[in-house]
Order: structure tokens, then C-alpha cells, then sequence
């Protein structure tokens, strides 16, 4: 990234366990991914490929960690779920959702996030807030605790109307989560207006519907899978010839069409 605040959590600091559960050619690596609503986590464990009734134990599963600007020296093992987009346009690479693992999506980026800027967002007449002068940090896409960072520390002044937190609750039409789509709708309404993410839903719906949070959600997600290969990569020796399975979890109160969103 171009920018990120400083993280007291160095990857460094880790190195010392470097290798000690390394990757061999006779391993996978499982990784489950539980997207939440205010916090998302990634566990995984490496276990023999031929063993098929191989039996998990705790003690087996480590946790992510080190996330960018966690504050606390690299331990915690959840982010926050929560993105922050500039006025910049932005263009989508590795569309391909099975390629999250693949070198073409993440190592030819060295460290970028794979969206990669295209020029400045329009229609800003009509935004009295983006009419402000924005920070140095306006052209990066900052996600996890990077927002909290910039929000309270840093006094960042870009335009929170591209701060999106909570979008998991688009997916979820019940008169709970109302107020919180409510929100959601007008910040995709917006986003969508200076093409910063791109329109999935119904064209002939007026308001933006659950199909809209594709891009604020793999955008964020793409993040925090492009952080987990890092650490797999520094900490296990991943490399692209390992294999991955890989799972997400899912509220069994979902509909098809929201598990089929994410």
C-alpha cells in the first residue's frame, strides 16, 4: 500500500517462529473465513493432503494475526470489517474468485491491493464534502483497523460518505437490520454515482439492493485474503503450489441469493 498507519505489530517480530509448522510438499493448508458483521477472523491449519480421516484438535488451528495497524503488537486475531474508499476510480483485477490464491492475483501486486487507480472520481459538485481539501492518504483504499486510525488518530479528511462498515447486513432483509440497510443503500447510491464500485443489482430497481455489495465486500475481503497469504507465505513457506481448501462461513438463517452474494 502507499500508505497505512504505523503498525506496532511487525511481521518481524514473528520471524523467529518462522517455519516452525512449515508447508511440505505433503501439505495443504484448510482456511476458514468468518466474515462478520463488525469483525472478521481467518483461521487455518496444515494437514497431510493424503489423509482423509485425519482428526482436528485445537491446538492444531492458528488464528491470523499481525493485521495492519492493530495496535497491540501484532496479536490480535480479528479486523474490523471495514472499508474506506477515496475519490479515486479504481480498477478491479482477478475477477476470478478462485484465484484469491493465486500468484497472479496477489504477488505480481508486491503488497498492493489489486485495485489499482484509474483517475479521479467525478461528480464532485455535487458533494459539498468532498469539496474539502482531502488528505495525502486520499488515493488509498484503507480497510480494518486502518479506518479507525484514520478516523480518530489521524483526523483524516476524507469524505466519510465512502466509509462503509456493517455492509454484511445488506444481505440480510429483515426489519432488524432496516436502519442499517437504510445507511447502506445511500452510500452504495453514491459510490456507485462516481463509479468507485460497479452495479451487480437490478438496473430497473431504484435504490440499490443486496447484488450492489459485491464490490464493498470482495473489495474488503480481498484484503484480508491478500494478508493471510503474507503471513502464510512468512510464517509456513506457502508457496502457489500448495494446495488450499478453503471455507466460509454462512448464518443458516441466510437465503440462497445472500450466500450466493458472498
Amino acid at each position: 500500500m502507499l500508505s497505512s498507519a504505523p503498525s506496532t505489530g511487525s511481521s518481524a517480530q514473528r520471524s523467529s517462529n518462522l517455519r516452525v509448522n512449515a508447508i511440505t510438499p505433503a501439505d495443504k493448508v484448510v482456511v476458514g473465513l468468518n466474515y462478520g458483521t463488525t469483525f472478521t477472523s481467518v483461521s487455518y491449519s496444515i494437514v497431510p493432503i493424503e489423509n482423509s480421516n485425519l482428526k482436528g484438535f485445537a491446538n492444531n488451528i492458528m488464528s491470523v494475526v499481525n493485521w495492519p495497524s492493530d495496535g497491540e503488537y501484532g496479536e490480535r486475531k480479528q479486523v474490523p470489517t471495514e472499508s474506506w474508499y477515496s475519490s479515486e476510480l479504481i480498477k478491479r483485477q482477478g475477477d476470478d474468485e478462485n484465484e484469491i490464491f493465486d500468484e497472479n492475483l496477489f504477488d505480481s501486486f508486491k503488497g498492493q491491493h489489486p485495485l489499482t487507480l484509474s483517475g479521479v472520481g467525478g461528480d464532485k459538485d455535487n458533494d459539498p464534502e468532498d469539496s474539502e481539501m482531502e488528505d495525502e492518504l486520499s488515493v488509498d483504499f484503507l480497510w480494518g483497523y486502518e479506518v479507525p486510525y484514520h478516523v480518530y488518530k489521524a483526523n483524516s479528511t476524507r469524505s466519510q460518505r465512502r466509509l462503509i462498515k456493517r455492509a454484511k447486513l445488506m444481505l440480510v432483509r429483515t426489519e432488524y437490520t432496516n436502519k442499517d440497510r437504510k445507511g447502506l443503500r445511500g452510500k452504495f447510491t453514491g459510490l456507485l454515482k462516481e463509479g468507485i464500485i460497479r452495479r451487480h443489482g437490478k438496473r430497473s430497481k431504484a435504490e440499490p439492493d443486496m447484488w450492489d455489495a459485491v464490490d464493498p465486500v470482495s473489495d474488503f475481503l480481498v484484503k484480508v485474503l491478500q494478508h493471510t497469504k503474507e503471513q502464510l507465505k512468512l510464517l509456513h513457506g506457502f508457496t502457489d503450489r500448495t494446495p488450499v481448501d478453503f471455507v466460509m462461513t454462512v448464518p443458516t438463517v441466510w437465503s440462497p441469493e445472500a450466500s450466493r452474494v458472498l
